[in-house]
């Protein structure tokens, strides 16, 4: 079962704001989400590892309203940087992305809160998609969301 079902949304309903941190370290992938993000109306900043959206995160504070986070990543992986982020602002929603298969995501990150999983290769609709119904959910413990 998906860590969040993102129900049937039309494209009116995709428009967003805020800014949202999109953390990976392929190129290619941070430019696609920026061009579907902010043609939803979001801002969108970018890093290609952890330790520069742990900077980024701080350095905006306050102002990002959600993170799309790459688990495989160089110099601060995916589970290091959602813990940091997590102690500087608890609530931010944070969704996780990976090519690996989500019920092994889930169970790799069941102590941790988080508001998502978006499966590697993702279009831009089911990026816009996951951001809206993550922005308009609580986050929950993967070992809630696995039930």
């Amino acid at each position: 079962m998906p860590a969040v079902t993102a129900p049937e949304i039309s494209q009116a309903d995709l428009k967003g704001a805020g800014a949202v941190l999109v953390v990976d370290d392929e190129e290619m992938v941070r430019r696609a989400a920026v061009v579907a993000l902010e043609h939803c109306g979001y801002t969108v900043i970018t890093a290609s590892n952890g330790k520069i959206a742990t900077d980024l995160f701080k350095r905006f504070s306050g102002r990002i309203v959600l993170v799309i986070l790459d688990l495989s990543m160089p110099v601060m992986n995916g589970e290091e940087c959602l813990r940091a982020l997590k102690n500087i602002e608890p609530d931010v929603p944070v969704i996780l992305s990976s090519g690996f298969s989500e019920s092994d995501t889930i169970q790799r990150f069941r102590e941790h809160t988080f508001s998502g999983f978006l499966q590697k290769p993702y279009t831009a609709g089911r990026l816009a998609e996951m951001a809206k119904v993550a922005l308009s959910s609580v986050p929950r413990k993967a070992s809630q969301t696995s039930a």
